[in-house]
């Protein structure tokens, strides 16, 4: 499954009409040069047209080919760092048990609100055969909580997966629990990936897939060291 963190939408007014304009700008440019320079171009369409001279439209071009590289540097400056991880963890599962704890961080310099959260769940053979119905496609929060308890786990005592809902804040150099699972759910669990939209202060919206079983310790006898 992909995990790269991509772009999947850029902000309209501050990115594509940026360059719609380094566009106009630049053809009036060219526009201007071949009018000055055609021989016997002053009576003939459309180079009789008075657009811009070349000094003018020199001026347009760069001013805009510096706003979009202005504007391409801070996309970059505030754009999110996402990534996740897991450890062993105690005081979370009521009965004292110990869990795998899941978290995803934002290692980026400026905050994110989220658009979008999904899971992609894969059980392990002997729960899949006990799943109610395939389930090969990305759910939602409630979906995935219905799915574990249909196969027996229950919330808040196996296993807690954190609500993210659109709005949601995440802050810069930031980190925050998504999930945990005591050894019963990790029985359960084979793999999960959370799939989590963010838009950064340029208006820009971000991708990534993040893996929260990679690597995970199955035989949980004693937390992880932080």
């Amino acid at each position: 499954m992909e995990t790269q963190q991509r772009v999947v939408q850029r902000n309209r007014l501050f990115s594509s009409l940026i360059w719609a304009l380094v566009a106009v700008s630049a053809t009036l440019l060219v526009f201007a040069i071949v009018q000055k320079n055609l021989p016997g171009s002053a009576g003939h369409w459309p180079w009789k047209l008075q657009l811009l001279d070349i000094p003018t439209a020199t001026t347009a071009t760069l001013g805009t080919v510096g706003a979009a590289i202005a504007r391409a540097q801070y996309a970059r400056s505030v754009q999110p760092v996402l990534s996740s991880g897991g450890l062993v963890a105690e005081g979370l599962a009521p009965n004292g048990a110990l869990v795998w704890k899941c978290t995803i961080g934002n290692a980026g310099a400026a905050a994110v609100v989220v658009v979008e959260a999904s899971y992609w769940v894969e059980l392990t053979p002997s729960a899949g055969a006990a799943a109610p119905a395939p389930r090969r496609r990305w759910l939602t929060h409630d979906e995935v909580v219905a799915l574990l308890v249909s196969l027996g786990l229950s919330e808040h005592d196996d296993f807690s997966v954190t609500l993210v809902t659109p709005g949601a804040a995440y802050g810069a150099e930031s980190t925050h629990q998504v999930a945990w699972f005591t050894e019963s759910a990790m029985g359960v669990l084979a793999d999960l990936f959370f799939r989590i939209r963010v838009s950064d202060r340029a208006g820009d919206v971000h991708e990534r897939t993040l893996p929260l079983m990679k690597n995970p310790v199955r035989d949980l006898r004693r937390p992880s060291r932080t």
